[in-house]
């Protein structure tokens, strides 16, 4: 009898062992890939601005974008798949429809002023500034929602989840420019920092805003938590978690932002819009908003988080996938950072 309970447990404790084995590797190349993701912009700006022969640097930059670029399509392919099976939808037409129309709207112009697009699609100015034009934004959306509606109907697929697909697929694709758009924004005119809107040290100010969040929250919920904070939509999740993962994201990101901007110009959060405003309002202002945005950041990336596990909640999931082991799928892991670069992209769009 006993020798049955000592060889249970080691079987307990070798698959416990051997899970954790799988999340650590798992970690690891998730940690990986994301460096990886982000080097591409870091290089594409560094490369432009240190090295010597303009040509040179421009035709290496634009490469590393392009690179940057065609990862960002992969994501959001993979994401809109994950998303349609997950609710459990099978008509493979209707999903390939829906990756087209994502991947026109996430490829659309933003605005005629100087973005990622004039990089790489509209070298042609003036056709980029036709196409760029407000009531072409509304287009667009109309084209999106038009023809994924009447594909969704014509598939079968009822009107609650036709809402539910479609308004999420928005998220992840306005998600997903907005964290393209940030990382890749040089006009390619003045060799130097000044040809650098947003630039890749705000893409991971933002980044490292929602993983500060959602680690301390884990930390603080573990260690303290006793109020649960939406417990039909994630059991775990606890008011403590929340407020120690927000209160920790926030010291650390202002007092990050604040430094750089003082002291890294070159490098600043929002380089452009803080600089401008800091000439014409003052430096006052300058600090309120990186108080604001660091705030509205850590809070919409656990709404972003609450509402992903809503959908998994709603459709009897415990993952979008099993692409990496021991984590889920793509969305399991960017769930939160989609609705943040949503409201980062709007937030861009204010010149």
């Amino acid at each position: 009898m006993t020798n049955k309970v000592e060889s249970n447990q080691n079987k307990f404790l070798n698959l416990k062992n051997n899970n954790f084995f799988i999340r650590f590797s798992s970690s690891v190349i998730i940690v990986a890939m994301i460096i990886l993701f982000l080097s591409t912009a870091i290089l594409s700006e560094e490369l432009w601005v240190n090295l010597r022969d303009k040509n040179t640097a421009k035709t290496v930059s634009e490469a590393l974008g392009i690179v940057m670029l065609c990862i960002s399509v992969a994501i959001l392919m993979f994401s809109i798949y994950e998303l349609s099976t997950s609710l459990k939808i099978k008509n493979k037409v209707f999903i390939i429809i829906m990756e087209l129309l994502a991947l026109g709207l996430f490829l659309a112009p933003i605005t005629s002023i100087r973005n990622l697009n004039d990089l790489f699609i509209y070298q042609d100015w003036i056709l980029k500034a036709k196409l760029a034009e407000w009531y072409m934004q509304i287009t667009y959306l109309i084209i999106f929602l038009s023809i994924s509606s009447i594909t969704a109907y014509l598939s079968g697929i009822n009107f609650k989840k036709m809402v539910m697909i479609i308004g999420t697929s928005l998220i992840i694709i306005f998600g997903m420019k907005g964290f393209t758009y940030i990382s890749l924004t040089n006009d390619y005119i003045s060799q130097d920092y000044s040809s650098i809107r947003f630039g890749y040290v705000t893409a991971i100010w933002i980044w490292l805003i929602v993983i500060l969040t959602d680690t301390f929250a884990y930390i603080f919920g573990v260690a303290f938590g006793k109020h649960k904070m939406a417990p039909k939509i994630s059991p775990k999740k606890s008011w403590e978690g929340a407020i120690g993962g927000f209160t920790t994201a926030f010291v650390i990101s202002v007092t990050m932002a604040i430094l750089f901007f003082f002291f890294v110009n070159t490098h600043s959060v929002f380089k452009d819009y803080m600089s401008n405003i800091q000439n014409n309002l003052g430096t006052g202002l300058v600090i309120f908003l990186y108080i604001l945005l660091a705030s509205l950041i850590s809070f919409i990336g656990q709404l972003g988080d609450l509402f992903f596990s809503l959908i998994k909640r709603k459709n009897d999931i415990k993952d979008f996938s099993n692409l990496i082991p021991g984590h889920g799928g793509v969305l399991d892991r960017l769930d939160s950072f989609m609705l943040v670069f949503l409201f980062m992209y709007l937030f861009t769009l204010i010149n």
